[in-house]
C-alpha cells in the first residue's frame, strides 16, 4: 500500500485520518518505518531466513578418553568425591548433602564411573544448601542432564532408559 492513501474513521465527533502502508529510506533499506498522522515513527521487524537447531546437522564430536573427560568433569567442582567401599549393592555412587560428598564404588569400568559421578555431580548442582534437597524430586532433571552430558561427549548411552525417566515424570 502506498504511504500517502488516508481512510477515515470516526471517534465519535472526531474525525481522524489514518495513513497505512510502510516507507523505506535508503538509510534503512532493513527495517520498515510506519508512517503515521502524528510525528510518531515506529521501526518495524525484518523477516528474514532463519533456521531451527534441529535442521543443522554437524558431525559428531570425535570420542575422547575416558581418562580425558573424567579429568575434565571433575575438574574445578565445589563438590568432594571419594572413594568408598561400604556403598550399598547396586549403587555405583551416591551424593551425601550433608557432607557435600560424592562416594563412588571402586573398580567400576571408566564409562561406569564416568556415568555415576556425571549423574552424582547433577544431584549436587540440584542441591541448593538450604536443607530442602530431595533425591527423589530431582530425579527425573538429574537423570536428563548426565545423559545429554554423555550424548555430547560421545560417551556410549545404551545404558539410559529414558521411558524409566518419563514415567517418574507422571508420577
Amino acid at each position: 500500500m502506498d504511504a500517502q492513501r488516508a481512510s477515515n474513521r470516526t471517534a465519535g465527533n472526531i474525525s481522524v485520518p489514518q495513513f497505512h502502508g510502510t516507507v523505506q529510506t535508503a538509510e534503512s533499506r532493513e527495517s520498515s518505518i510506519i508512517v503515521r498522522p502524528n510525528p510518531e515513527i515506529r521501526q518495524g521487524y525484518v523477516i528474514t531466513k532463519a533456521y531451527d537447531i534441529s535442521q543443522i546437522r554437524t558431525k559428531p564430536p570425535e570420542p575422547k578418553p575416558i581418562q580425558t573427560l573424567m579429568g575434565a568433569l571433575l575438574k574445578d567442582t565445589e563438590t568432594k568425591v571419594s572413594i568408598a567401599d561400604n556403598l550399598p549393592e547396586n549403587v555405583q555412587a551416591q551424593y551425601i548433602p550433608m557432607q557435600r560428598t560424592i562416594f563412588v564404588r571402586n573398580g567400576m569400568s571408566g564409562e561406569v564411573t564416568f556415568h555415576a559421578i556425571n549423574r552424582e555431580l547433577a544431584c549436587a548442582a540440584m542441591d541448593s544448601r538450604d536443607g530442602t534437597y530431595s533425591r527423589a524430586e530431582a530425579v527425573p532433571q538429574v537423570f536428563c542432564a548426565a545423559y545429554v552430558m554423555a550424548e555430547k561427549y560421545g560417551v556410549d548411552c545404551s545404558g539410559f532408559d529414558l521411558d524409566k525417566t518419563s514415567a517418574h515424570c507422571r508420577r
